[in-house]
């Protein structure tokens, strides 16, 4: 393999077996995580979602849970592998990691809300809002994703939401991913399901593997196509 070529490029160019060999010879020869990150984004992809869960749980004990993400992609494995209540725990554990995003951890208890809304429990739901209320008061959640949080908690509407890009330009495709996927989710607690996957499609027209929520947009897509 040309190992000029980086696992994030092969990803883009959609050749994710190659990133997952890539991605393993690079963790072998520094032991940086992020490379096992990245691979997690191809096996994504390739629905590969146990193997995603046992990189994603491999990756949390050896950081020792330093990254919310990982517990967000171990969380969204466990429900593309219908295992619900595995995966909002693992989102739970993941709630105080050192690290998280830049609006200062919106974005687990975002997931929270979306298992709520799809497994119709409120007690969910109340500790999804609960979480974004407090997150919501922080100064850091003007930065993406914080718009996010402001959309679910009826803040700020569905334009406003999808014009938050304008603050961060150079993220627009991952601010607009992410934003028609919890459009996607308020019109499925309205019982709208026509206006849900319509905002799923918009989702991942805003193809971006640095978003999570995509991988769900196209699990919950395909079903509704079987």
């Amino acid at each position: 393999m040309n190992t000029k070529i980086s696992c994030w490029s092969l990803i883009k160019q959609k050749k994710f077996e190659e990133a997952c060999k890539k991605a393993d010879e690079d963790y072998e020869e520094s032991n940086d995580e992020h490379h096992l990150r990245n691979k997690t984004a191809a096996l994504f992809n390739l629905k590969r979602y146990q193997e995603v869960l046992e990189l994603s749980t491999e990756l949390i004990r050896i950081t020792e849970g330093r990254s919310d993400g990982d517990y967000i992609s171990a969380g969204i494995a466990n429900w593309l592998l219908n295992k619900p209540n595995d995966a909002v725990e693992i989102w739970k554990a993941g709630l105080n990691t050192k690290y998280t995003d830049a609006a200062g951890g919106v974005e687990i208890p975002s997931l929270m809300y979306y298992a709520s809304v799809k497994l119709k429990d409120y007690n969910i739901e109340k500790e999804a809002v609960k979480l974004l209320k407090r997150r919501v008061r922080s100064k850091v959640s003007i930065n993406f994703p914080g718009s996010i949080a402001g959309y679910i908690l009826g803040k700020i509407n569905e334009e406003e939401l999808l014009n938050s890009y304008m603050s961060f330009p150079n993220l627009r495709t991952r601010i607009l991913c992410k934003s028609y996927f919890y459009i996607a989710v308020s019109y499925l607690k309205k019982g709208d399901k026509e206006a849900f996957y319509k905002n799923l499609q918009r989702c991942i027209e805003n193809e971006t593997y640095l978003e999570d929520e995509y991988f769900l947009a196209i699990e919950e897509l395909d079903r509704r196509d079987k």
